[in-house]
């Protein structure tokens, strides 16, 4: 009967314990870092990209963040025209709201959006240029809390500019998933 009562008064501090992991988030910052494959498709040409980032958040409640993401993204690519280099600088201000969904708070699922500029330049064979644009999209993801202080993150993000393909502008749609840590402050 005392191994019973132990390991139920263990068990309960245990689940306490979780609990407290995002209990409160209103007015802690976050560093994020994660990184992706991402897919591009533009002009009926599909790209595959290395791509990292780095987001900056502030939690103005335990729903709702505010933050700045840098995220950089590369490619090199063999094609019919010779070899290129692609490279996309994002400068992305964002906004998420989360939904507390768990009881026991270790799970934190979350909807977002964001908009900002995209520097993007490639070098061919034949040709190097660079362009700023406008860039926007939505986010959704889920943080697993592993202790009070660290989270893992797995985030989907769908990203569209514009750029200039010959005379036209062409819509660039960009699908991520991306994979990393956060630590808050």
């Amino acid at each position: 009967m005392k191994r019973i009562i132990t390991l139920s008064v263990a068990l309960s501090l245990c689940l306490v314990g979780t609990s407290l992991f995002a209990a409160s988030l209103e007015g802690q910052r976050e560093l994020q870092v994660s990184g992706a494959l991402q897919q591009a498709s533009v002009d009926d040409t599909d790209m595959t990209m290395l791509t990292g980032q780095v987001v900056a958040n502030h939690f103005l409640s335990d729903t709702l963040s505010v933050g700045v993401n840098v995220r950089l993204s590369v490619t090199s690519q063999d094609s019919d025209w010779g070899d290129s280099t692609d490279s996309r600088l994002y400068l992305l201000g964002r906004g998420d709201y989360y939904l507390n969904l768990s009881s026991q708070g270790d799970l934190l699922p979350y909807v977002g959006a964001q908009a900002g500029i995209i520097r993007y330049a490639w070098e061919d064979d034949h040709d190097d240029d660079s362009e700023v644009t406008i860039a926007y999209g939505v986010h959704g993801g889920v943080k697993v809390f592993l202790s009070e202080n660290i989270s893992a993150n797995l985030e989907g993000d769908l990203s569209f500019y514009s750029q200039e393909v010959g005379e036209d502008d062409e819509t660039v749609v960009v699908k991520s998933i991306f994979a990393g840590l956060s630590y808050y402050l």
